[in-house]
């Protein structure tokens, strides 16, 4: 397995398209250069890792993985869980905070893909509307393994990593087809919260930069 510093030299981009949802034309390759755009004109140093996997060269494990923690009823539901956002309304009103949570796969997608960064980071009705707007248009339009090639493909693992099958190179140094079920339980849950659930934590890496067997287990 290649240590660290030498998976962080080898950057590759694989373009797919995602179209005509939301009144936007979005290209992922170009997707990912806005991410830099958005970065340099922030100040901020950015780089990406990440290449385009197909929906059928991915482990089951990964799949289900993915669906238990994000989305248990993404196969059903038409791009949005009426009955998570009632809870998630009901979880987080005493919080104060009624706008978090309850975001499907679909929406998530939306948000990432169609939503400009400006408006990501707000927490307002207006741009959780048209998050959903897209996420129900864009279940009306695509099959729903399309729906979920295009996320898996497209969010953030941490570090360098954009899309599974860069993270899964990255960390464990093989094809996402691959993944153990542990490993495809630790990919699942970084997307939570990418900096805060970072297996290259010094914690979980050996002296050489190696991921320490089951190492992840301590942040997980």
């Amino acid at each position: 397995m290649s240590t660290l510093a030498q998976r962080r030299r080898q950057v590759v981009v694989f373009p797919g398209v995602v179209r005509g949802v939301g009144g936007v034309e979005r290209d992922a390759e170009a997707v990912l250069v806005a991410r830099v755009d958005e970065a340099r004109r922030a100040g901020k140093p950015f780089a990406i890792r990440h290449k385009w996997v197909p929906y059928a060269q991915i482990a089951q494990t990964l799949k289900r993985a993915v669906i238990v923690t994000e989305d248990a009823a993404f196969f059903d539901h038409d791009g949005i869980d009426l009955n998570e956002i009632k809870a998630a309304l009901e979880r987080n009103w005493e919080d104060g905070q009624p706008l978090r949570g309850a975001s499907t796969i679909t929406q998530q997608l939306a948000k990432n893909v169609y939503i400009p960064r400006e408006q990501r980071l707000e927490r307002s009705v207006t741009r959780k509307i048209r998050e959903t707007a897209i996420a129900i248009e864009l279940t009306n339009k695509y099959p729903k393994e399309q729906i979920f090639e295009w996320y898996l493909n497209s969010i953030s693992y941490g570090g360098l990593y954009v899309g599974i099958e860069a993270a899964s190179e990255g960390y464990f140094g093989k094809k996402a087809k691959d993944l153990s079920l542990a490993e495809a339980a630790l990919l699942a849950g970084i997307p939570q919260s990418p900096a805060r659930y970072d297996p290259f934590a010094a914690s979980n890496l050996d002296k050489n930069g190696h991921l320490i067997p089951d190492g992840w287990a301590k942040w997980r």
